[in-house]
């Protein structure tokens, strides 16, 4: 992660010298990490989506600054393993880097701790990190130290450094989506941009071991490892958000509300069906007879979660499932509606139950609307890591 030419006056001429490293098994292993399960991971998704709130990307980052200010000791253990002493010295210059040059205050676990402050808010005596990040580390550095010069390679370069880029788009993205502004995000902007001598380096290592036994195959084992971990890491900090999403409505439903807090709810208690006006979200695909709208009524509510579904004659929405259940009553119209392999006719007064994770459709067969309200658990639901 080369930051330093951006933030640092100080930092010595950059005067390495890479060796070409364009070759197909480069390729390949690059290829590798970037088709990896990790880009799947429910908090990147979640980032990508823009779903996580500034108080979850608080809880994130305090454990990802535990990994970044202990990131140094990654180049040292690849300093270990190296035999060969100009690319030794390659590495101490990223490393001399990581640290800041002559200016520790420019080390970049000090300018991510910098953003955890400023840019989030976060006070720094409140920083504490969970066994699951500690536990991730010290199994990371491991696989560095114990592994062998080649892997150690593998791991730095095309696990470590060589997924920066990618990783921290989907980062600022999140942070974006979340109300921060690109003035705020310094660090992720940096090191998105700037060309990456770190792992150009790690590369050069890697390639220097290429006429071992099994090179290809033990660079793509300890790519995969390393990955596995990380994506294991990031399992374990979504699951902890969606905990205390739990938490935090077990404490509500546990607790009566202080009075000298309450607000006056009674606007949002009455709602006619014939003046919702919420479009959630609508979708229309003639090819496919899909043609509804879906509204949600705006009810102040921590689980349950009112819509109002309109179908058009002859069309149907999606088939589809989700982790909340469902209870739906028919205002108007007839049809059918298909869960997993049942089909039942519905008309106007009927109420249907869809249970969590039913393959579930309707259909409007008749000749006018298709209304009916739905009733759903999703304020609990959208809590958990299989529904955010």
């Amino acid at each position: 992660m080369n930051t330093s030419v951006a933030l640092n006056s100080n930092k010595l001429p950059n005067t390495i010298k890479h060796k070409p490293t364009n070759s197909p098994l480069i390729n390949k292993l690059k290829k590798i990490s970037q088709s990896h399960k990790i880009w799947q991971n429910p908090l990147l998704l979640a980032c990508s989506a823009g779903s996580l709130q500034l108080n979850e990307f608080k809880q994130f980052f305090t454990q990802y600054y535990y990994y970044s200010r202990n990131f140094t000791k990654l180049i040292a253990a690849g300093m270990c393993q190296c035999d060969n002493d100009a690319i030794r010295s390659k590495l101490s210059a990223n490393l001399w880097e990581e640290g800041g040059g002559i200016d520790i205050e420019h080390r970049h676990s000090e300018i991510l701790k910098r953003f955890l402050i400023n840019g989030l808010g976060i006070d720094e005596k409140t920083i504490t990190t969970e066994f699951h990040t500690e536990f991730f580390f010290k199994q990371y550095l491991a696989l560095c130290l114990n592994s062998g010069a080649v892997e150690c390679a593998a791991v730095l370069s095309f696990a470590t450094e060589g997924i920066v880029p990618r990783l921290y788009k989907i980062f600022k993205q999140g942070l974006l989506a979340a109300g921060l502004k690109n003035s705020d995000l310094t660090f992720f902007t940096i090191h998105i941009a700037c060309d990456d001598d770190h792992a150009l380096t790690l590369e050069e290592m890697a390639l220097s071991y290429m006429d071992e036994p099994m090179w290809f195959e033990r660079c793509k084992e300890a790519i995969n490892k390393a990955l596995d971990l990380r994506n294991s890491f990031f399992e374990n900090i979504f699951q902890s958000l969606q905990r205390n999403k739990l938490n935090q409505l077990i404490d509500t439903i546990s607790h009566l509300p202080d009075p000298s807090t309450s607000t006056d709810i009674t606007d949002k208690l009455h709602y006619q069906i014939n003046k919702i006006k919420g479009l959630l979200y609508t979708n229309k695909d003639m090819a496919k007879r899909i043609n509804f709208a879906v509204d949600r009524i705006p009810f102040n509510t921590d689980v349950l979660d009112p819509r109002l579904v309109r179908i058009s004659p002859g069309f149907t929405n999606e088939l589809y499932r989700h982790a909340h259940e469902s209870v739906l009553l028919i205002l108007s119209g007839n049809g059918k509606v298909k869960v997993n392999e049942q089909i039942l006719s519905i008309k106007a007064g009927d109420l249907i139950h869809i249970p969590r994770w039913s393959l579930h459709q309707t259909f409007n067969s008749g000749s006018s609307c298709l209304i009916y309200f739905a009733v759903t658990d999703y304020g609990l639901t959208r809590r958990c890591p299989l529904n955010s």
